[in-house]
């Protein structure tokens, strides 16, 4: 449905650019339409320019929090017992041995890993 109503908003966009054409065109044919427009095109490339931290995503630390944390506080963010998260980690092929652990424990320190291993436990919960 979400596709569906992009490519909708994509053809109105369109047919809107359309009928508006001739007055777009007059618009640019003066300076200060073309320095308005080149204004927001500037302002539209500054947009796209990475600020802050540009060695890791914003996501990195929340997932590190996760990946780091006891099982027993993954199995709170999950909203199941430490039981039920102990045996599913059993079933992806884990071997958890106490509810202290972390998943970073129990796949290694890969992220990736860590983050697909919280994505499989977290996921089909969302």
């Amino acid at each position: 449905m979400h596709e569906w109503l992009g490519w909708v908003l994509l053809g109105a966009a369109a047919l809107h650019a359309l009928a508006n054409f001739p007055g777009v065109k007059f618009h640019l044919s003066s300076r200060r339409g073309q320095a308005l427009v080149g204004v927001f095109v500037v302002a539209l490339l500054i947009s796209f320019a990475p600020l802050g931290d540009k060695d890791e995503p914003p996501f990195a630390a929340p997932m590190r929090a996760l990946a780091n944390a006891p099982l027993t506080t993954l199995a709170q963010v999950a909203q199941v017992t430490p039981e039920q998260l102990r045996a599913e980690l059993a079933q992806a092929g884990l071997q958890p041995v106490s509810d202290e652990q972390t998943s970073s424990q129990l796949v290694g320190a890969d992220p990736h890993r860590q983050m697909h291993l919280l994505s499989d436990l977290l996921g089909k919960r969302s």
